[in-house]
């Protein structure tokens, strides 16, 4: 596809790869921008990622450098990529499927940085994603740039643990013999074999076991699988040697992954299955395995990439490893009223297992623009959203004083509650950040801590139960896809 378009009054033409000559134009400039890692990064994704198409990859030209009749521009300037993903939301034994259009490969020639061509591609890249049936983007990107497209930190990302040399093997070994010794004895000496695709129905099974617990995660089909044991191999990036643990007599009982690099070389632990205390492999005997490998392999340390609540994390704490701060996904919820009916048998298993099972109440959230509003009858909830929600009106009559209604509130000394989150007790509504939506209904923040970062969480004290309920904070961990 090929079009001409006007940025900033320019002219340029934005185009998704007809051929691989245009792709290849594209690759260019990601090789330019951010080296010869994520050019095969994308050459990974671009040769077989699962559900992703030429259609997911955007470029734009300057004119003179595309005329017609070429195959393909001699030079690209600004480019992105969406990459197909879906996240799963679990809680009291409800799921609810999350398609995702993860954000990836943003990048823009030096000389044309400026001209507003990132921020074209990524209102293009939204308006397409929704009408694509994504109602949710993510992106692990860069610090701050982000939050003026919408997004927002919404789901813990590398959260490392550095174990520096020695640490393993001094505490690991350090305890006295077992009744199982003789056992991990035997376990140890046949230890492990690399993984091979015909172990992809274990690895699957190990995975959904110790992704069951997280209430925020990505599920692996066989397809990813496939994906992540071939095509993903191609770059060092994404590429993760597996681990497949015997016990004694050699049998299969769980496995273990490790990426060559995290911002430097490393032995970085990225899957794991849980322990398997009953054939001798602990969490430490794990940590012992990786140890030995790391120095087989001259690798200078190990870093532990699982969720901080994996046993694996947790034995890797306890030995005195370096817990490092943690990143997190940004996400934006593209389409509210899709995203909300979605996770909407989610909410309605949490509201009837709660206190509130069979009540009645009516939350209605202005989103300083528009409004959310959730209707619980005590068996169903209803979600709609309006776009024009009751307007502020100061004593005069006029608009705009932001006395009530939209929840601007001039006076923050009233209605001070003991914990500190702002009530205006005279407003028909509660009042939320639209931005902060993510971080709300994926469980990564309370309400309350949100609150306490930002004074425009207004919530009124007849919500605060409900508002509880239908979100609650929830240990969540995205393991990639790719």
């Amino acid at each position: 596809m090929r079009e001409q378009v006007q940025i900033n009054y320019k002219p340029y033409i934005f185009f998704t790869p007809g051929n691989d000559d245009q792709f290849e134009a594209i690759l260019d400039l990601t090789r330019a921008v951010h080296g010869e890692g994520a050019a095969a990064l994308s050459r990974s994704l671009y040769a077989g990622m699962p559900g992703m198409h030429r259609e997911d990859w955007y470029g734009l030209a300057r004119p003179d450098d595309w005329p017609d009749g070429m195959r393909a521009p001699a030079r690209v300037v600004s480019t992105l990529c969406r990459i197909p993903t879906g996240w799963t939301c679990r809680d009291v034994g409800v799921n609810a499927h999350l398609p995702s259009a993860e954000l990836g490969m943003v990048a823009s020639a030096r000389d044309a940085r400026g001209c507003g061509l990132s921020s074209w591609l990524m209102k293009r890249f939204q308006a397409d994603s929704i009408k694509a049936g994504f109602s949710l983007s993510t992106i692990q990107g860069i610090p701050y740039f982000y939050r003026r497209f919408g997004y927002e930190y919404a789901v813990p990302l590398i959260p490392k643990i550095l174990l520096h040399p020695g640490l393993v093997a001094a505490k690991a070994w350090s305890v006295e013999a077992s009744s199982q010794e003789k056992q991990v004895t035997e376990m140890m000496e046949s230890g492990s074999r690399r993984a091979i695709e015909t172990d992809i129905p274990l690895m699957s099974a190990w995975f959904n076991e110790v992704s069951s617990s997280l209430g925020i995660r990505a599920d692996r089909s066989d397809v990813h699988w496939l994906y992540l044991m071939g095509k993903a191999q191609l770059s060092f990036e994404t590429a993760v040697e597996r681990r497949i643990l015997l016990d004694g007599a050699g049998k299969p009982v769980g496995w273990l992954g490790f990426q060559r690099d995290c911002f430097g070389p490393t032995m970085a632990i990225a899957e794991a299955s849980l322990p398997d205390l009953h054939t001798g492999w602990s969490a430490v005997d794990m940590l012992a395995l990786a140890e030995s490998i790391r120095i087989e392999e001259g690798m200078p340390h190990i870093t532990v990439l699982l969720p901080r609540s994996h046993p694996l994390a947790i034995a890797a704490a306890g030995l005195g490893g370096q817990l490092c701060r943690e990143y997190a996904w940004q996400v934006a919820i593209l389409d509210r009223p899709d995203f909300f009916g979605r996770l909407r048998p989610v909410l309605e298993a949490r509201l009837r297992s709660s206190v509130l099972k069979g009540g009645v109440h009516t939350l209605s959230l202005d989103l300083y623009g528009e409004n959310l509003r959730f209707d619980w009858d005590g068996k169903r909830l209803e979600i709609t959203q309006l776009s024009d929600p009751t307007p502020a009106e100061g004593p005069d009559g006029q608009e705009g004083t932001g006395q009530e209604g939209t929840g601007q509130a001039t006076d923050q000394s009233q209605g001070q509650p003991e914990d500190g989150i702002d009530t205006m007790p005279e407003k028909p509504v509660s009042a939320f950040p639209p931005e902060l939506l993510g971080p709300l209904a994926l469980g990564y923040r309370s309400w309350q801590e949100l609150g306490h970062c930002r004074r425009d969480v207004m919530i009124r004290p007849e919500d605060r139960a409900f508002m509880d309920v239908l979100f609650p904070v929830m240990d969540s961990f995205i393991y990639p896809l790719f």
